[in-house]
């Protein structure tokens, strides 16, 4: 319940006492109307008469409480970062008018998650028990009265971190982290890796993804080793990953987005009546299909740019401790898949917005869209989009190594 309900109920409180005190004093009672605090000379006067008003009393202050702290938590969120008071369907509104602002205030709430991310990581090289690194966002730093780090290159930090574990000696006893001759081929990995920015074809999706300015492209051609250090092995539907600039793929803690094509006929979105949620729900349940999020990870479909957003429940699990985030892009035929991936338990916001605003920057090649689909002409799916969504299993290619 928002501040504005709680200031409601709270005036049909402050109404009720006023009619109760008019019925004693008027005169009191009009007092009260303009000025509420007056009510506890009503409330002493009448105690335990016909017009006492101990119980609209108590309702009106413990609403004007709720209202209080209501409006203190969505002043303290915004006042954090602005871009996070907006909500998935003001953006949605927004981007009919203005799809530039709507990617804009997008990439601004991803950037404001990453800055409060604070991770905490082993120490490669450490003994059992020996302290751990720390990995703080910006925001996380100056709360914490700690020095911003400079700004340098995601190249540059491999080296200098692959430098500093080649010269490190061989811990003695078995490592807290990634051991440490795995850690060097990691990090060698992670340092060929090239990664592209602005446009990028994605395969034979017969789409291009216009990445944020703050995200960068790797093709699958470039991910054999890291995949493979990360038990993620690459398949033929797989067409790349998606990372953020602030990500370096060399730590454990990295997380990325895995865009996959997905072939095949039309996945038409059409539901009987139901909302989207509804159907995939039902399906899923009547199926025995994963277990779906519930709210922010509940699944959503925006016909208006073709996206489908939902997440899985915290115990369905799909590598390791890593829970899913999915966005799909729907085509004219087929559609592209985004996967969250490296998102731990606390981290699962961040991964549904980064898919969200990779899908919703996906574009489709000309006629290609899916409001191009030609009943008669072009192929169906053998599913349409909510049972892919319900029965389709976890994501093996989505975790965390």
């Amino acid at each position: 319940m928002d501040a504005l309900l709680w200031w409601m109920v709270g005036g049909v409180c402050g109404l009720w006492i006023v009619l109760k005190t008019w019925q004693d004093s008027p005169l009191l009672a009009v007092g009260i109307f303009f000025f509420f605090p007056l009510a506890i000379v009503s409330l002493l006067k009448n105690w335990g008469t016909d017009n006492d008003i101990k119980i609209p009393f108590g309702l009106a202050v413990l609403c004007a409480f709720m209202a209080y702290r209501s409006a203190e938590t969505f002043l303290q969120e915004s006042l954090s970062d602005p871009a996070l008071a907006w909500t998935p369907e003001q953006i949605e509104e927004i981007r009919r008018e203005d799809p530039a602002l709507a990617a804009q205030i997008e990439d601004q709430q991803m950037q404001a998650l990453l800055d409060q991310h604070v991770v905490f990581e082993s120490d490669p090289n450490g003994p059992p028990g020996a302290s751990v690194e720390i990995d703080f966002g910006p925001q996380a730093r100056r709360r914490m009265g700690m020095q911003a780090e400079p700004e340098s290159s995601s190249q540059g930090e491999v080296a200098g971190a692959e430098a500093s574990i080649a010269s490190a000696p061989e811990p003695e006893g078995p490592p807290l982290g990634l051991a440490a001759a795995e850690r060097r081929k990691q990090m060698q990995a992670a340092a060929e890796v090239e990664f592209q920015r602005g446009a990028v074809v994605l395969g034979r999706s017969q789409a291009q993804l216009v990445l944020p300015q703050s995200f960068r492209f790797v093709a699958a051609n470039q991910l054999a080793a890291l995949s493979e250090l990360r038990d993620m092995p690459l398949d033929e539907e797989v067409i790349g990953w998606a990372v953020h600039e602030q990500v370096d793929l060399s730590k454990e803690s990295a997380w990325w987005v895995v865009i996959r094509h997905i072939p095949g006929g039309h996945l038409n979105a059409a539901n009987d009546g139901q909302s989207f949620e509804a159907s995939v729900r039902g399906i899923s349940e009547a199926e025995a299909g994963p277990q779906l999020g519930e709210g922010l990870y509940a699944p959503t479909w925006q016909p208006e740019t073709a996206v489908a957003t939902w997440g899985l429940a915290p115990d369905e699990l799909t590598v390791g401790d890593v829970r899913g985030q999915f966005a799909l892009k729907a085509l004219r035929q087929g559609a592209v898949l985004f996967i969250a991936g490296g998102t731990g338990p606390h981290e699962q916001e961040l991964g549904l917005r980064a898919v969200r605003l990779l899908a919703t920057r996906t574009e489709a090649a000309n006629d290609w869209s899916y409001a191009d689909f030609e009943p008669g002409l072009d192929p169906q799916a053998e599913r349409n989009l909510a049972q892919w969504i319900a029965l389709r299993p976890a994501q093996a290619g989505a975790g965390k190594g």
